[in-house]
């Protein structure tokens, strides 16, 4: 904390550039009071939903339009000032997700002739 005054640094009580007698003040928080005097109880702030991706069936991962944020980004990027956002349920978006998941888990995904 620093001096309202001068801006200088402040040991015990005292500014150290002025000398002046200073007063610490905790910043004032709505969750810190609200704690503090027995008010409502803090919540948390809602999350992305969490679970298992659609493609790739990968568990316990944060959801974008129920894929995983690998699989996510093979459909709608923006990247290097090239933009690929191909639209939902569309042939050349299911496409890129069958190719993709086939090639990063292919002992999982890939059929076997």
């Amino acid at each position: 904390m620093h001096c309202p005054t001068c801006n200088g640094n402040i040991i015990g009580d005292s500014c150290l550039q002025c000398g002046r007698s200073v007063v610490k003040i905790a910043p004032y928080t709505k969750r810190s009071c609200e704690h503090v005097y027995g008010g409502k109880k803090y919540k948390s702030t809602s999350r992305a939903p969490f679970g298992t991706c659609k493609n790739c069936e990968r568990p316990d991962k944060y959801l974008t339009r129920g894929l995983c944020g690998a699989c996510y980004s093979q459909v709608h990027r923006n990247r290097y000032g090239k933009e690929v956002n191909i639209p939902r349920d569309s042939k050349k978006y299911l496409e890129v997700l069958r190719a993709y998941r086939e090639k990063r888990w292919p002992e999982k995904f890939r059929k076997v002739a």
